[in-house]
């Protein structure tokens, strides 16, 4: 474990986690969201197939 001198660089290195924390749920998100857009895209194109 290294201890470093200065206690900012600590909260350097936590405000960077909480960086990359946040942007995995924003990814997440954005993700599943547009998982959801495909699948209500890709009904719509089965209803209209159906319809035809």
């Amino acid at each position: 474990m290294k201890i470093s001198i200065l206690p900012l660089n600590k909260v350097i290195i936590d405000a960077f986690d909480i960086d990359k924390m946040l942007y995995g749920i924003l990814i997440f998100i954005v993700e599943i969201h547009s998982v959801s857009l495909y699948n209500t895209y890709r009904e719509r194109l089965l209803e209209k197939q159906w319809l035809l």
